[in-house]
């Protein structure tokens, strides 16, 4: 079997055999999601430097890569729903790339 036809069997696979596309999807709309109840709860905060939707999708993504680079939000709010978004954004990334229901 050649590299191509293997990495085709391995993407049908993946597609076929785990929730993995849902759950990007199921994914992709708790960010914009978690991101919108992040700016909500920080944008009034004091020192707060996610003032804008956008930095708050931006927070999103680097907290949940857990690269440490997007700033810390400042109220209290904002915090727990930023560690309730990194917990449950990982846990569903990460179960979407074990899970395995077939004995493939």
């Amino acid at each position: 079997m050649t590299p191509p036809t293997r990495f085709k069997r391995f993407v049908r696979d993946v597609l076929t055999h785990t929730p993995f596309v849902k759950m990007v999807f199921l994914l992709i709309a708790l960010w914009v999601l978690f991101s919108a109840g992040l700016y909500v709860f920080e944008r009034e905060a004091d020192n707060a430097t996610i003032t804008t939707y956008g930095d708050a999708l931006y927070w999103g993504i680097a907290a949940f890569s857990t690269a440490g680079i997007a700033n810390a939000p400042q109220s209290g709010l904002a915090k727990l729903v930023g560690g309730i978004w990194i917990v449950l954004g990982s846990v569903l990334f990460f179960g979407a790339i074990v899970d395995r229901k077939s004995g493939v």
